[in-house]
């Protein structure tokens, strides 16, 4: 049986998918030039911006305003429109508070963190600043359902590195064979737990093709919780 299951936040504990959406949705109504662009683009488009800009914010280099208006100004740049500082921000702004007036759990979470949580310790590994994350675990209620929290922005080291997963074990006095990782991201949370020789469930809710079979448990739900419950624990 494990000692410990690890969990990412971000898309594994939080839908940050759902919230991303509806920002998007409410960029759409805000802006004709967003509007004439389909749902499912507009989401392609900015998860690329964002995963540019998400990954200025880890290194230091910006804060999260700044890539927030960075992110902005580039999405109007990809459909023909240049505006400034001040007009990116107040785009970002709109979206973020669609973002924030959705956060929710990804289904099933709550009620697996439940379970789990007489018969392991959990412990959340999560890329972002501590600001960031803390809101989220606030508005989603998940406080009370782990017993350590480990944030790249704390300690400067980002999944997929070994160390933020050293990090993650010695406070649990745990070794790999003693851990599962649960995540969402393929390359963070899959390939960071594989190559440190802990198990690794891979959950993908969107159906993405597998890369590496060998490398992962796939499951497609946090749901039904007992099920997965017993996979995690195994």
């Amino acid at each position: 049986m494990r000692k410990v299951v690890f969990f990412d936040l971000d898309d594994t504990l939080v839908d940050h998918r759902h919230c991303n959406i509806c920002g998007l949705k409410a960029m759409r109504l805000a802006y004709e030039v967003f509007g004439a662009v389909e749902l499912e683009a507009l989401e392609q488009t900015y998860i690329r911006l964002i995963d540019q800009t998400h990954s200025k914010v880890l290194a230091g280099k910006i804060d999260l305003a700044q890539a927030r208006s960075e992110r902005f100004k580039q999405m109007f740049a990809e459909y023909g429109v240049t505006v400034n500082d001040d007009d990116a921000m107040v785009a970002a702004d709109a979206y973020r508070a669609a973002y924030v007036e959705h956060r929710q759990p990804v289904p099933g979470a709550i009620a697996l963190l439940k379970y789990l949580r007489p018969h392991v310790k959990i412990g959340i590994i999560t890329n972002h600043i501590r600001e960031e994350q803390i809101r989220k675990l606030d508005a989603c209620k998940l406080w009370d359902h782990f017993d350590e929290l480990v944030i790249s922005g704390d300690i400067g080291i980002n999944k997929p590195d070994p160390g933020i997963f050293e990090h993650a074990m010695g406070l649990f006095d745990a070794k790999p064979q003693d851990c599962v990782m649960v995540g969402d991201s393929w390359h963070s949370d899959i390939g960071g737990a594989f190559n440190m020789g802990i198990k690794a469930v891979w959950l993908n809710r969107y159906g993405d093709p597998c890369p590496d079979p060998t490398m992962a448990t796939q499951i497609n739900s946090l749901e039904p919780t007992e099920s997965v419950a017993k996979l995690l624990l195994a």
